[in-house]
């Protein structure tokens, strides 16, 4: 807890006992007292799992009751192997950390830390996708390359988002992207691609394809011949893609569904398990537990995993303004008058002697960059203090945690193919078994709420005071009110503060400014005769007929809601002869020295 409170960490008791909790389930492994289950830590950005997990494997290795126990610590990004090896290395423990992410993937770069052979390192830190990789159809207590002394390690840590697999999909173009190369090995399997791929054009959507065995070739026949493509550096990356789900697809029966991005294109959904099935007991560490509700279905459908008690924090320091537009990628793409860019560069400029730190969607090939297009609208030296941070790469960085202000340009959405095969991954669903639309749904927004997490604390939202509470932040989100993710804003960060964020004040519409005008007349001539204007008195003074118009034209208009808090009114409730009205109170501020 001290080198948290060093960090200006100050952990409140809940946090403690959450810490405490991860920490009891890590003594528990190491002691194979731990239940066969992988088991969900759900503790917030900046609470401190981290350097828990840190200072318990150097306990670990220090422990004379704990000699030869071994771990193993599985990361999302290769850019995270480094700092923890470092972290782990400035405890004294350069001769019992080890690194396994492959040659490839740049084991070299690490060979200057000092790292010793990982088989006989006690605690290894490789990467997620070296599991899937070298685990794909075996146990992990038969893949050595994990394995310390000839044994599976007991103690394994699995950093950030969990999965048991990986979602997929095929469509008619895809297997079409397959000809040529099938064709050079075989032209059986052509044929037979060829033939699944008038199949699907002609199957019917949201019912079951099965996939045969190729035509003309066995199976043996046909699962060397995909594996080649798939495994063949010469081909673009996307054909071996589409080679390795054919081979997993085949003798399957995936849903068949209209590609949403693509009009008349059919696609094949499915998913495959990557994660081998004895890797439990293990313990997760994923701050977005909370609001994924694939844990949820991984935990009821599966039954494989416990969510423990989530720890948050009090974000009553965080201010979210949202501009109700449209964040998605393809909204940047097609905003001809790069009216988000001016938006953003105008928000910026209010505050231009301060740093920023804004997420985007990844720079499209031959598209001028993000980062240049705000140029446009702000000064070398204004932007100089604006750093940038794609979607993808948006989390398990601290570079940012002391700046206040972040914007969030558009959101992260993925098509709703992925969606329901995740959905499906997450419960364990067969072929045969029905999602219901509203599980798609809640597990929709759970990733929604997931990528903003992780996104806004990277900015020093993530910190916590000494009441509990996050550091101050002001936080920009651009997403349409058709996303729905204002709405769940509150209960992703619980205390925070939500209002409209409008960087080009709306200009007052005709019924607004009449409403407006008979305010300001009333607060300049009638204010001590005044104390609730009720709606229904203002429509009968300006002759409002229509009850559901007066609310769409004047009270739903962000330009109206802006205009009575200037004039210090909100909207309120009172009892006016005899029943409960809506209308405008004036706003009193608290005081101690006399009553409100």
């Amino acid at each position: 807890m001290l080198e948290l409170e060093d960090h200006g960490l100050m952990p409140t008791t809940s946090m403690r006992n959450g810490l405490g909790g991860l920490a009891a389930a890590l003594q528990d492994m190491a002691e194979h007292r731990l239940s066969s289950h992988h088991h969900l830590f759900s503790l917030d950005p900046g609470v401190g799992k981290t350097t828990m997990v840190k200072h318990f494997l150097d306990q670990l290795i220090r422990s004379d009751h704990h000699e030869g126990v071994s771990a193993v610590v599985f990361l999302s990004r290769l850019d995270e192997v480094g700092k923890r090896i470092r972290d782990l290395q400035g405890l004294g423990l350069r001769d019992h950390v080890g690194v396994f992410v492959g040659k490839e993937a740049g084991e070299q770069r690490f060979t200057k830390l000092g790292c010793v052979e990982p088989h006989k390192a006690r605690v290894l830190i490789t990467t997620q996708q070296m599991l899937t990789q070298r685990c794909r159809g075996r146990r992990f207590a038969k893949t050595s390359a994990f394995h310390y002394q000839g044994a599976p390690r007991p103690v394994r840590i699995w950093d950030e988002s969990f999965m048991p697999g990986e979602e997929f999909s095929m469509s008619s173009d895809d297997l079409a992207s397959l000809l040529v190369p099938a064709r050079d090995r075989s032209e059986a399997l052509a044929t037979a691609v060829d033939d699944l791929r008038d199949v699907l054009r002609d199957a019917t959507v949201n019912k079951r394809l099965h996939v045969s065995a190729m035509s003309g070739l066995s199976a043996q026949e046909a699962q060397a011949a995909l594996y080649g493509i798939s495994v063949d550096t010469n081909q673009a990356e996307n054909v071996q893609t589409a080679a390795r789900n054919l081979r997993d697809i085949a003798e399957m029966s995936p849903l068949v569904h209209h590609d949403s991005r693509n009009d008349g294109v059919k696609i094949m959904l499915d998913y495959r398990d990557t994660i081998p099935s004895d890797l439990a007991p293990m313990v997760i560490l994923d701050a977005s537990g909370r609001c994924r509700h694939t844990y949820k279905l991984m935990e009821a459908k599966r039954g494989n995993l416990i969510c423990h008690d989530a720890v948050t924090k009090d974000y009553s320091n965080l201010e979210i303004g949202v501009w109700a537009i449209g964040g998605g990628r393809s909204s940047f793409a097609q905003d001809s008058e790069s009216e988000r860019h001016r938006g953003i560069a105008q928000t910026i400029s209010k505050r231009p002697d301060e740093e920023w730190l804004v997420i985007h969607h990844k720079d499209r090939e031959r598209a001028q960059p993000f980062r240049d297009q705000l140029r446009d609208f702000l000064s070398d030296e204004v932007l100089s203090r604006v750093s940038f941070l794609h979607w993808g790469d948006h989390h398990g960085t601290n570079d940012y945690a002391h700046i206040e202000n972040v914007v969030l340009a558009g959101t992260f959405f993925l098509p709703d193919k992925v969606y329901e095969g995740r959905a499906r991954l997450a419960a364990g669903l067969c072929d045969e078994d029905k999602l219901h639309p509203n599980v798609k749904q809640v597990v929709k927004e759970g990733e929604h709420m997931h990528g903003i997490l992780q996104a806004l604390c990277r900015a020093s939202v993530r910190g916590v005071d000494a009441e509990g509470r996050c550091r101050p932040c002001r936080a920009y989100v651009i997403a349409s009110n058709q996303s729905g993710i204002a709405k769940l804003l509150p209960d992703l960060f619980p205390g925070c503060t939500v209002s409209a964020w409008e960087p080009f004040p709306q200009q007052m519409t005709s019924n607004v400014e009449k409403v407006i005008d008979l305010i300001d007349w009333l607060l300049k001539h009638e204010a001590d005769l005044w104390d609730f204007i009720p709606f229904s008195w203002l429509r009968d003074e300006l002759d409002f007929k229509d009850k559901a118009n007066f609310r769409k034209t004047v009270l739903k208009r962000d330009c109206f809601s802006s205009a009575i808090a200037e004039r210090g009114l909100e909207v309120a409730e009172a009892q006016v002869d005899g029943r409960i009205q809506k209308g405008l109170r004036f706003i009193f501020p608290d005081d101690d020295d006399c009553a409100t």
